[in-house]
């Protein structure tokens, strides 16, 4: 076999480079993964986010529950109702997080943006809910209900209104990262300060036909 020949088998054999990085060099990454990179970093952190006003939500819940159980005999408005119903929605927002970091791929674009869509519905609803759960407490100020019983509903429900208001303006946010990152490349900087084994997780796809893409 001649020299060209030998040539060509090591050319059919060889991976090729995607974006002009080698498949095995984990030092780059390409726009693609840098991306991943940043949808991972933002859906941990709103996961975290989210345990943290589902643990509001569930205490809120018990201290409504145990106000009205205490004082049931002079109340008749079943204030916890609603905070039961927002600590289940709190706890549903949970499980989209939780599925994307539990996943073995790094989120793609589409993923994102799919993710970003489900939290801004579920942040408008539970504002609906923290305002619904206001207003039951405050019409209930004037009834045979005790003040404590009121005004631990109106707080509880203020107070996740107003965080899930927060979370929406972050999300629109996020939404416009989205559209940003079809046309768009992160820059080269950022995988200096990426752990070698996450380089490694976002590109062990790299060159195969359903790698992480944007």
């Amino acid at each position: 076999m001649g020299a060209q020949d030998a040539e060509i088998v090591r050319d059919d054999t060889a991976e090729e480079p995607v974006a002009g990085i080698a498949v095995d060099d984990v030092s780059r990454l390409t726009a693609e993964e840098r991306w991943a990179a940043i949808f991972s970093a933002i859906t941990a952190f709103y996961f975290f986010d989210a345990i943290v006003g589902f643990v509001i939500a569930l205490l809120g819940a018990l201290a409504t529950g145990i106000m009205y159980a205490v004082n049931s005999s002079s109340c008749s408005i079943p204030l916890w109702i609603p905070s039961a119903i927002v600590c289940a929605g709190r706890g549903a927002e949970l499980c989209p997080g939780c599925a994307v970091l539990c996943s073995a791929r790094a989120p793609n674009r589409r993923a994102f943006g799919i993710y970003v869509r489900r939290n801004l519905v579920l942040n408008i609803i539970q504002v609906v809910l923290g305002i619904v759960q206001f207003a039951v407490s405050l019409g209930a100020l004037n009834k045979d209900c005790s003040d404590e019983t009121v005004y631990t509903g109106m707080a509880v429900g203020i107070i996740l209104a107003i965080e899930s208001g927060i979370e929406i303006v972050v999300w629109v946010g996020c939404y416009g990262l989205y559209w940003y990152a079809a046309d768009n490349q992160p820059p080269e900087w950022i995988d200096e300060y990426m752990p070698t084994q996450f380089k490694e997780f976002l590109s062990k796809d790299r060159g195969k036909a359903d790698a992480v893409a944007v």
